[in-house]
């Protein structure tokens, strides 16, 4: 009980040697998003572990220290042991340990066809409630694994090249279904501003060719339901004034964005015409 060093290997080794189930979803797909939706998460949020199956499977923070060592060479987390009978600070030291390992799992093992970032984010919003997503998260599922914050494609799908098929490159698309089937409207405007980014794309030479493969992509029929459900919210006030603020300015801000977005295309445009002159005189 609690010994995820143990599954994780497991399922590591049976990842190899044993073939996906009949609906898709591999053995160690399977395995994973177990460990970080039905224990970790409920761990990082409450302190205990919901599942019925699993409620009495409680992890020690030896077993996390464990953990934590199997899936990566990094020093381990300190996770700040306290005396037992501090039951405070002790619950404490469990959630962050548990965080630490729902991160690096989490960062370490999502890839383009196994989403379990996604996975992670849908269970703190949808099932738990979460009020947000923590910061890593947000930024893996927006920009991906990557050391640069970029976004390739903007809210295109993104693929992988054999150089980069362990790489993550996010998938901000389905962090906006998240945010707006959740309800999180200032969180999905924001998300449509960080991806656009116009402020820095403006300063990038505009040479992106179609024909490579190169083209951004952004979900206008989303972003419409988007923008009319902040309308409705604000019409039939049926939120708190303070947070009809909140959302008529990250709605405000996400506007700004679009024009912005806009005006670059057809510089875009131009930017491509040249280029193609180049790769094809």
């Amino acid at each position: 009980a609690g010994h995820y060093d143990l599954g994780i290997m497991l399922s590591l080794h049976m990842k190899d040697s044993m073939p996906g189930r009949a609906e898709g979803r591999g053995i160690f797909q399977e395995a994973i998003s177990s460990l970080l939706c039905d224990h970790l998460v409920p761990l990082v949020l409450n302190g205990v572990i919901e599942h019925p199956r699993f409620a009495a499977f409680k992890p020690t923070l030896a077993q996390l220290h464990a953990a934590l060592d199997v899936v990566s060479s990094e020093p381990p987390v300190p996770l700040g042991r306290a005396p037992r009978k501090n039951e405070e600070m002790t619950e404490a030291s469990l959630r962050f340990s548990s965080m630490a390992l729902l991160q690096r799992v989490t960062t370490q093992y999502t890839t383009a066809e196994i989403p379990l970032a996604k996975e992670v984010a849908v269970t703190f919003i949808m099932e738990h409630q979460a009020s947000e997503l923590p910061q890593w998260l947000e930024s893996l599922l927006t920009f991906g694994n990557q050391v640069r914050l970029e976004t390739p494609g903007l809210f295109a799908k993104r693929g992988v090249t054999q150089e980069v098929s362990s790489q993550f490159l996010g998938d901000p698309s389905a962090l906006l279904d998240i945010y707006t089937m959740s309800g999180m409207y200032h969180a999905a405007c924001d998300l449509v501003c960080t991806v656009l980014d116009v402020d820095a794309r403006s300063s990038k030479p505009p040479s992106r060719l179609p024909e490579k493969g190169q083209m951004d992509f952004v979900p206008y029929n989303k972003i419409d339901v988007l923008y009319n459900l902040v309308e409705a919210m604000s019409d039939e006030q049926t939120a708190p004034e303070a947070y009809l603020e909140r959302v008529s300015l990250a709605r405000d801000r996400m506007v700004d964005a679009l024009k912005k977005h806009s005006s670059l295309l057809k510089l875009a445009e131009d930017g491509i015409q040249s280029a193609r002159i180049l790769v094809h005189p």
